[in-house]
């Protein structure tokens, strides 16, 4: 086995390791609260989940996870939930790149950071790539520019 391969198959297995001690915080949180750090674990568990290559269930946690943070008025637990959406599902389809970027760009409105800010620009670079051709610009740059 090449060094590559046997470096590759370490950080699927850790990947994996992880991934099961993230899914039994996240059934710990949910019976026993508190729900802020059940947004916290969903997010976490959506990016490895994610980086496993299973996109369904990372989509599955990382809604879960923004429900958590509207319901208990986190918008920013909220926001980075809809904005891994965008940096780790590949798979979104158009509507829901444009609808995690304005969930994203507004729950985190009211939190910036040099970090965040970055982040939802990365984001958007990567709705307008994505896009490309299947809007005008003057529609993509509507969207971008939306406050909801």
């Amino acid at each position: 086995m090449s060094e590559a391969a046997s470096q590759t198959l370490t950080t699927v297995e850790k990947l994996r390791e992880a991934e099961a001690v993230q899914r039994e915080a996240v059934s710990l949180l949910e019976i026993t609260g508190p729900q802020s750090l059940l947004a916290d674990a969903l997010i976490r568990h959506g990016i490895t989940l994610a980086r496993l290559g299973e996109t369904e269930k990372a989509e599955v946690d990382l809604e879960r996870a923004m429900i958590v943070g509207v319901q208990l008025g986190t918008l920013d637990k909220a926001g980075l939930a809809a904005l891994t959406m965008i940096e780790e599902l590949e798979g979104l389809s158009a509507e829901a790149l444009i609808t995690n970027y304005e969930r994203a760009s507004t729950w985190l409105a009211d939190f910036p950071s040099l970090e965040l800010v970055q982040r939802v620009n990365d984001a958007a670079r990567k709705v307008l790539v994505r896009l490309k051709g299947k809007l005008d610009p003057d529609e993509a740059l509507d969207i971008l520019l939306r406050k909801n």
